[in-house]
């Protein structure tokens, strides 16, 4: 709770000095839509070029930013994340400097950096796949909320015992079309074999037939929890669509759309 509060006490801070830039005519604010490097395909905003930031990034609720493999997203001024960002393997956000807020969720296949002179404070998700990498400047500068969550199931060089990185236990639920739980699988003892793989994440434009769903709830020896969906699970047993809320599906559609055509 001190360092919640200490960050909590940074953030206003520069709440106060930002106000003030605003009140002297200088915006020190911006958002997707007024960034000339990202480029809009059916609600999914994607990264069509490495760029750096100076300005604090909104990122409204409903909205989710693709990073793509090769692009880089460099912050300078922090963040207030309220929608979902999804890093393709082999794309980076780095975070270097002022405070970066989320209450969406990040999910990265590439890599996530916080930088010394950034802080973080976690009331939504953060998580990095096998194929991803976690890279904390400080420590003592993220702090995760109890709403918070952060998991790495690749390499980090973090200590915070708020991270989980070993799973225990998992379990596979599915629902009819309807919503209604049709079948629960507990899998306590082979859990590993239904972790979501970045491979084989599913990513067609069309939905596949047969009304079933699946949602894979992933217990964490720290007691964290999260989820991660299938669609048409009848069709596609291995292939999840979403993880902790992002659409890993529609971020895919989206960057195979614009970077196909180039």
């Amino acid at each position: 709770m001190k360092k919640i509060t200490s960050i909590l006490l940074a953030i206003v801070t520069a709440a106060c000095t930002a106000v003030s830039a605003s009140a002297a005519g200088i915006s020190t604010r911006t958002t997707l839509g007024r960034l000339k490097s990202v480029t809009t395909d059916n609600e999914v905003s994607v990264l069509s070029k490495s760029v750096s930031i100076s300005k604090t990034l909104d990122i409204a609720n409903g909205e989710l930013l693709a990073i793509p493999s090769g692009k880089t997203l460099f912050l300078k001024s922090g963040a207030n994340i309220d929608g979902d960002i999804y890093v393709e393997n082999g794309g980076k956000i780095i975070f270097s400097d002022g405070e970066v807020t989320i209450n969406g969720s990040l999910v990265s296949d590439g890599t996530v950096t916080i930088k010394s002179a950034a802080s973080a404070l976690v009331y939504g998700n953060i998580y990095v796949s096998s194929q991803g990498t976690l890279s904390i400047g400080s420590d003592e500068k993220v702090a995760v909320s109890e709403s918070g969550k952060i998991v790495c199931m690749g390499k980090t060089n973090s200590k915070l015992l708020d991270i989980a990185t070993k799973p225990i236990a998992a379990v596979l639920k599915s629902t009819d079309i309807a919503g209604r739980a049709i079948k629960t699988e507990a899998m306590t003892d082979n859990f590993e074999s239904v972790i979501p793989d970045p491979n084989k994440y599913y990513a067609e434009s069309e939905t596949p037939t047969g009304g079933v769903t699946s949602t894979l709830y992933m217990f964490f020896d720290n007691g964290v929890c999260i989820s991660a969906g299938k669609i048409g699970s009848q069709a596609n047993s291995e292939n999840y669509s979403s993880i902790c809320g992002v659409s890993v599906r529609n971020a895919k559609i989206a960057i195979n759309a614009l970077f196909d055509t180039v």
